[in-house]
């Protein structure tokens, strides 16, 4: 049963992380992202998953003698693996991230009329300082 609870444990970290990669690069962060709650829980929970999956692997590897694993315990190994990789399929991680890194930089080139103002107002009125003596600065 080990061997379950670490896939099952593996799974849920996967899944979890590719949910917050995508709400965390998303451009208009949604409100169940925000910096408390990737720090402080969204974080905490996958590591656990995570370590708490590898510790289950481990414990099933190193006891693997002594268990009987039977055809059900295997299917339901294979059943979560499969499903847990197609979730993640499907949530087309690289598809969404490339879309908002799109986004993103379009963001950055398009700018507002009143700051491309503001821009233009403090290119010229500063002009570029000439040297008064006819030594150059270090």
């Amino acid at each position: 049963m080990f061997l379950v609870y670490g896939t099952a444990g593996l799974a849920l970290a996967g899944l979890i992380y590719g949910i917050t990669l995508i709400g965390c690069r998303k451009p208009q962060e949604p409100v169940w992202i925000s910096d408390f709650l990737v720090g402080n829980i969204y974080v905490p929970i996958m590591v656990a998953l995570a370590v708490l999956g590898t510790a289950c692997f481990l414990k099933f590897f190193l006891t693997i003698g002594s268990q009987s694993m039977g055809w059900k315990e295997l299917g339901l190994v294979i059943a979560i693996a499969a499903v847990s990789l197609l979730l993640l399929k499907r949530l087309r991680i690289k598809q969404h991230l490339a879309e908002y890194e799109t986004m993103r930089k379009s963001a950055a080139i398009i700018k507002p009329a009143v700051f491309r103002q503001e821009e233009r107002k403090s290119a010229e009125a500063e002009p570029p300082v000439k040297p008064t003596s006819g030594k150059m600065a270090a």
